[in-house]
């Protein structure tokens, strides 16, 4: 992903908040700046993650299996994959 300012202000309020329990709109963050840079694997992962806590586990997997088709070497992907189908 280009870290332009405006990559990196989305991302990092993505983040902050769904490390703040904002899961909605973590996931319209994530949302945005995939529109842009759809390659980027952890944000996949990122989607997913927020996806998962919003209760949406069909969303959530499609977005940790996309982030597995882009890098199959993401721990994060496998790790959080794995725990949603357990």
């Amino acid at each position: 992903m280009d870290k332009t300012p405006e990559a990196a202000r989305l991302l990092a309020e993505a983040e902050a908040d769904h490390r703040a329990g904002r899961l909605a709109a973590a996931a319209d963050g994530y949302r945005l700046l995939l529109a842009n840079h759809g390659d980027v694997a952890d944000l996949h992962v990122n989607l997913g993650a927020a996806l998962k806590g919003l209760g949406k586990t069909r969303a959530a997997e499609e977005s940790y299996r996309r982030a597995l088709a882009l890098d199959a070497e993401s721990l994060a992907g496998h790790f959080n994959l794995a725990n949603l189908l357990r």
